[in-house]
């Protein structure tokens, strides 16, 4: 029976065009993070049963969903449809199999392999993406941009693709040409969250707030109600509004969107405690919201990533709870211990250089910090998720008399971008120097 194709050209396994083009619409869904995805490949499953590749997808979301049981009941479905496929698409179900049972090791060699031959086998491109970022290792920017940029042949003019080739150039330094993609992206698909999340990052780093908060705004406005993105773009949009000065318009839109008693957003934690910490180490005064329910969600989390661990460790030290601190450092310790060197290395330097800030030890704060700065890319996230540590060691050295040497990091950062907080700061670090 004859197969028709998706829009990247690629066999399907059905001979359903409803189904085809459900399943296309939940890809450009979960491509663009928008909400509904799941909707539309079940549309593609009542369309036809027996479309083996949309039992797939919806096993790949319930996976990022950590649903576990149905993401095994969805590809085990898929599985048993596999036979009398071509051999892209019992591929694809393999490799979806493999993550859903959690074998990583053998998911990253079969989403490599696969995608030699199939480049442009989206979802799973978007998988392999995901996992590379996910490898906690010094030199995972180098290794996503050098997949895309040999990807790049096969999605001229792709949305999706412009959007995250977009994100890995603004956090390499290219912010013209990121922002030349990021908006073209736009142009193409103006609901898609990745492109937005490029612009925001472009903007902030080229020290654009102006137009980074005017950007934001209207688009929050539009699509935040149906994006996943919703809430961590709006941490960006406070981003702006801080290094505007526009206090009372950050705190009106963290309490709406970032406040994890509004709504537990899959980014809750990093972005309510990186805000929350900003505002402390900033010295922006009275006004700040509260940190109890940041508190709350970092004591209920059980299972943080090394991410989450360095923003927990800037809830409970920014909060003061030294009790919450101290079982959560010794936490570390005894991860660190059991044989997890990525805490040993990272994770807990940084969260005990965190915990001798709040306490006021800046020096040792220091020399904790300055232990981990070439290793600290390894927690993951962007650039900006990761700049409040480097501040924290900066602001640090100003409260101990190494004015010298914060003026030293200061300039070094000056030299890649213009940021008129680190121009302020230069001048601080330089007054003091000199005396003054």
């Amino acid at each position: 029976m004859p197969t028709l194709n998706d829009r990247y050209d690629l066999p399907q396994g059905t001979s359903s065009s409803a189904a085809v083009a459900a399943y296309d619409e939940g890809l450009n869904m979960v491509l663009a993070k928008r909400v509904g995805a799941e909707d539309c490949f079940a549309r593609a499953v009542a369309e036809d049963d027996g479309f083996a590749l949309a039992h797939a997808a919806l096993a790949m979301k319930a996976n990022d969903d950590d649903e576990e049981d149905r993401a095994k009941q969805h590809i085990s479905r898929a599985e048993t449809l596999a036979d009398g496929l071509g051999r892209r698409e019992r591929q694809h179900i393999t490799a979806i199999a493999t993550i859903v049972n959690r074998d990583a090791p053998r998911a990253l060699a079969l989403l490599q392999e696969h995608l030699v031959e199939f480049p442009q086998d989206v979802l799973l491109l978007q998988a392999l993406l995901q996992r590379t970022v996910n490898t906690n290792k010094i030199d995972t920017r180098t290794k996503v941009f050098a997949l895309l940029s040999e990807m790049a042949q096969h999605y001229e003019g792709d949305w999706w693709f412009l959007s995250v080739y977009s994100f890995v150039h603004e956090e390499s330094g290219l912010f013209d040409e990121a922002l030349r993609m990021s908006e073209r992206a736009l142009a193409l698909r103006p609901d898609s969250a990745m492109a937005a999340h490029a612009k925001a990052h472009v903007h902030y780093e080229t020290n654009d707030h102006e137009t980074g908060a005017a950007f934001m705004t209207e688009w929050l406005s539009d699509h935040a109600s149906t994006s996943f993105l919703g809430g961590h773009l709006t941490w960006h949009h406070v981003l702006h509004e801080l290094a505007l000065g526009h206090r009372e318009t950050a705190v009106s839109l963290y309490e709406q969107m970032l406040n994890p008693s509004s709504g537990k957003r899959p980014t809750a934690l990093l972005d309510a405690a990186s805000i929350l910490w900003r505002w402390q180490i900033y010295g922006l005064g009275e006004g700040a919201p509260a940190w109890e329910s940041v508190v709350a969600l970092a004591k209920e989390k059980t299972q943080l990533g090394t991410l989450g661990d360095a923003h927990a460790a800037l809830a409970f030290a920014g909060s003061g709870d030294e009790e919450a601190l101290t079982a959560f450092l010794e936490n570390l310790r005894v991860r660190a211990a059991g044989g997890n060197t990525l805490v040993g290395e990272v994770s807990l330097p940084l969260a005990e250089g965190v915990a001798a800030f709040s306490r006021g030890d800046y020096a040792a704060s220091i020399r904790l910090l300055e232990s981990i700065e070439d290793q600290i890319v390894r927690i993951g996230g962007s650039n900006a998720q990761r700049e409040v540590f480097e501040d924290t060691l900066i602001q640090a050295q100003l409260r101990s008399e190494q004015s010298d040497c914060a003026a030293a990091r200061l300039r070094r950062r000056l030299e890649h971008r213009h940021s008129a907080r680190d121009t302020s700061w230069l001048a601080q670090a330089e007054s003091k120097a000199e005396g003054i």
